[in-house]
């Protein structure tokens, strides 16, 4: 599939572009004919070597069946994981900082009585089950 129009359209626009940017008068056709001719066959060439491009790579990845037939669709549900408080047993909320050792901790605070915990995950968190494992 080539994409022509779209193509055409935005190479004119390009020249149009080039040539205000350039102050030149696209009325003087002797003045700016030889200039935009050049541009316009660069870019008709650049465009269209884009164009092959893509298509190689789209029918490479067709090919080598890692698009299509290698792919399925798992239906999952969502699960949001949150930090209760040693303490209270409130929720724990992240409070920003965050203590760069390996692997990295990340402080949490109560919100009812203001105790604060690192732990090496940050909270709270989504995880996703398949619907057999959920």
């Amino acid at each position: 599939m080539r994409w022509t129009a779209p193509v055409e359209t935005a190479r004119a626009k390009a020249v149009e572009s080039i040539a205000n940017a350039l102050d030149m008068d696209l009325s003087d056709a002797d003045e700016a004919a030889p200039i935009l001719s050049a541009l316009h066959g660069a870019m008709t060439a650049a465009g269209d070597e884009a164009v092959a491009q893509h298509e190689a790579a789209r029918t490479s990845l067709a090919a080598s069946g890692t698009v299509g037939d290698a792919t399925r669709l798992t239906e999952v549900r969502v699960f949001r994981e949150e930090l209760l408080c040693p303490r209270c047993s409130s929720l724990m909320s992240f409070a920003g900082a965050v203590r760069t050792v390996d692997p990295p901790r990340y402080e949490h605070r109560c919100a009812s009585c203001d105790h604060r915990w690192w732990v090496h995950e940050r909270f709270p968190r989504l995880e996703y089950r398949t619907l057999e494992d959920a």
